[in-house]
């Protein structure tokens, strides 16, 4: 880009600026050289900016180019009435780089620092970190493309004074650090760039954390000598996505899963010493995990999945000692249609195509142990169902519970029982055989007996089975009722289940008094509109079952809106 083709950039900028400036405050600068920033507009002439009136708010001013003296002498503040008066409210200057050591930056600050007892005075300079050294002369050295350092008495005894006096004062000595810096500000700034931010990303520049600098980074920190502390660490990467598909011929397995590994072994001094030679990185452990997604014969089966990808970190890794696998599996299930529906093939569902048909998830969640020694694998293993969400519109009751004067709830007969099912249940410890190849990736797995972890579909699917087949069919004296004959049958069917646990949670449906409009709405078996309450949420639902009470919808939702006192209560309605 040309002169002529910048400076007409940074004029028709100006003017937009310029037009913003009784809407808007603008209150961070940034100039950037064309070379290290390509994504500002380059620079035709920085006195422009500061010149500019719309620019008078400015607090704080980013320079990612060299300034000349003319950019330093005009900054500088001359309490004079008569004079020009730039930027007033500058409170942070950084980034400068100028090439100049006969005082002129240390001047230029002073001025905006202290006071100066007459004639306008600026707001107080707080804050100013140069980027380039103040021992650095202006030529580069041709040959190595580094600076060679001469003193800069003037400058650099005047900043140092200043800073023992209070000023907050940060040096970059080190080009290859500003380049650093200027790269992570452009960052920045490209993840502003939107297109309602247009004026954002030249104008509105957020400077870096002060933690980036040498001087915080060093910083020590007082610990009290007769502190004790006891360790215990773990550490690892969430929210590992994969996704994976397992032709066989025409016919196409497809599993989905969250993962989440973490670690724990000899690691302790990458907190208390800052050692990073102990360190698997996260990133390392998100690539494992997808390697093994692709090359594991187990994929299909998150239990099985769970304890190959374990067996192989430990026995990987001599210094860690245990592995922690969750796996969250979202349901795909294979869609059924007319074409497929042959004699024999009714139930198959399609080769290839699939359908979420329900939030459920299935959640695997893995322990192994070599703390004992690698030879001597040690895994534990619980799985489950989350957010099972049933309902049945009978079948439930709850009645003769305790009575006394804080007693508001009615008993009931007949209800609606609505409850999101969490469900968890745990193997027996087993042993593991160790790798024995050289990269630890052989896994294999023990004697498929019914219920134990190596039949983790079958238990999968018979704990499914019996809470569904339970919830239906079992007369509900109470939820924990129901859900003890749950547990007591996935322990029955599945003997190496050791334990069990169901959470229930109660989704309530409170009848609607609806007799100021002369109907029956709470009498047993003459149910038709319910509230529906939920904790956290509580939407406000209608359900109604016959078909022609549609003329009632105005009157009835006017009815219960006023009635209800709760400030979070929201109509929707549902005509069925």
């Amino acid at each position: 880009m040309s002169p002529d083709e910048s400076h007409l950039i940074s004029c028709l900028s100006l003017n937009c600026l310029s037009h913003l400036q009784s809407l808007v405050d603008l209150t961070h600068l940034g100039l950037f050289d064309e070379t290290i920033s390509p994504i500002a507009i380059p620079v035709y002439d920085p006195l422009v900016y500061i010149e500019t009136p719309c620019f008078e708010t400015i607090r704080s001013l980013y320079i990612g180019q060299a300034v000349t003296e003319s950019f330093i002498r005009r900054l500088t503040w001359n309490p004079d009435e008569n004079s020009s008066h730039h930027l007033p409210h500058l409170v942070e200057i950084s980034g400068m780089y100028y090439h100049g050591t006969d005082g002129l930056v240390s001047r230029m600050i002073a001025s905006r620092w202290k006071r100066h007892g007459k004639g306008r005075e600026p707001a107080r300079l707080a804050f100013a970190k140069l980027d380039c050294p103040l021992a650095v002369s202006s030529k580069a050295n041709e040959s190595t493309g580094s600076f060679a350092k001469d003193s800069c008495d003037q400058d650099e005894i005047a900043l140092r004074e200043m800073a023992e006096q209070g000023l907050e004062i940060q040096f970059f000595p080190d080009w290859e650090k500003r380049h650093l810096e200027i790269a992570y500000l452009t960052r920045r700034i490209t993840f502003l760039l939107t297109p309602r931010g247009f004026l954002t990303t030249y104008y509105s520049v957020y400077l870096p954390p002060r933690s980036l600098s040498s001087t915080s980074r060093t910083m020590p920190i007082d610990v009290p000598s007769d502190l004790q502390t006891k360790l215990q660490a773990r550490y690892g990467k969430d929210k590992i996505r994969v996704l994976r598909v397992v032709r066989e011929g025409a016919w196409h397995h497809v599993v989905e899963y969250n993962v989440t590994v973490l670690v724990e072994g000899d690691i302790d001094t990458s907190y208390t010493q800052a050692d990073n030679s102990v360190v698997v990185a996260t990133d390392s452990i998100k690539n494992i995990t997808y390697y093994l997604a692709k090359v594991s014969p187990h994929v299909l089966v998150p239990e099985h999945f769970a304890l190959h990808l374990g067996t192989h970190i430990v026995s990987r890794y001599s210094h860690l000692h245990k592995a922690f696998i969750t796996i969250e599996q979202l349901r795909w299930s294979r869609i059924s249609t007319d074409s497929i529906r042959t004699p024999g093939n009714e139930d198959k569902g399609h080769t290839h195509a699939f359908l979420r048909d329900g939030d459920d998830k299935r959640v695997v969640q893995v322990e192994i142990d070599a703390s004992t020694g690698k030879e001597n694998l040690i895994a534990r293993v619980s799985a489950g169902i989350s957010d099972l969400l049933v309902l049945k519109s009978t079948g439930s009751a709850f009645t003769s519970f305790v009575r006394d004067e804080y007693t508001t709830l009615a008993e009931v007969d007949d209800r609606i029982f609505s409850t999101a099912v969490d469900l968890q249940y745990s193997f027996a410890a087993i042993n593991l055989p160790a790798p024995t190849d050289e990269k630890k990736l052989e896994f294999q797995l023990g004697e498929n007996v019914k219920g134990s972890v190596w039949d983790a579909l079958g238990v999968a699917n018979r704990t499914r089975d019996i809470t569904l087949e339970v919830f239906a069919n079992d007369d509900s004296a109470s939820v924990q009722a129901t859900l003890y004959k749950m547990a007591q049958l996935v322990l029955a069917q599945n003997t190496s289940v050791q334990s069990v646990t169901y959470a229930l949670p109660n989704k309530h449906y409170i009848p609607v008094d609806m007799r100021y409009i002369g109907l029956e709405n709470v009498q047993r078996r003459s149910f038709y509109a319910y509230f529906c309450t939920q904790v956290g949420r509580i939407p406000f639902n209608v359900y109604f079952s016959a078909t022609d009470l549609i003329y009632l919808v105005d009157l009835l939702l006017q009815q219960s809106l006023e009635s209800s006192k709760h400030p979070h209560v929201y109509p929707m309605l549902s005509i069925g």
